[in-house]
């Protein structure tokens, strides 16, 4: 139960961690949803994550074109902005921004190929995180943050078929 509860915590951090990386590849975040993240990056493959591999670069191949996503805060204001399935990482950045309109709006997360929530309690406090669905997300989210705070904005970000 415990290395169990390790992999999850370590598959949730790396899964932020790529969430908020300029621009998370489609191996990356794939391995990550496996729950093969850590051992990925650390190039140490093996057993179960080896299949997965072997299963990440099929999928890799046939969703090759990306869908870039952003979340932007007003941590001022509240606003909020949102952008998905932008070819770049710059263009979801661009768009999450303008979307949001206070001067102080900027990206709080980025993803590719998942969906991200922000949660805040409207007094300064909020998270970000992502996940494999808008409901991964959500739940999250308000699990960082904290019992009195609320889902401000969400959005999935999947390859264009």
């Amino acid at each position: 139960m415990r290395n169990r509860l390790w992999s999850l915590l370590l598959g949730m951090v790396a899964l932020i961690v790529t969430a908020n990386a300029a621009r998370a590849d489609c191996m990356d975040s794939c391995m990550i949803r496996k729950w093969c993240g850590t051992q990925y990056e650390s190039g140490e493959v093996s057993g179960y994550c080896e299949t997965m591999q072997s299963d990440c670069q099929a999928y890799c191949q046939r969703h090759s074109s990306a869908a870039f996503g952003a979340l932007a805060y007003s941590p001022k204001t509240g606003q909020t902005g949102w952008a998905a399935s932008y070819d770049t990482q710059d263009a979801a950045d661009q768009k999450a921004v303008s979307g949001c309109g206070a001067d102080d709006c900027g990206v709080v997360i980025r993803f590719n190929d998942a969906c991200a929530a922000l949660a805040a309690n409207g007094n300064g406090r909020y998270a970000t995180r992502a996940g494999s669905s808008q409901m991964d997300a959500e739940g999250l989210a308000l699990e960082a943050c904290g019992g009195d705070c609320r889902i401000q904005v969400w959005s999935c970000s999947f390859p264009k078929n």
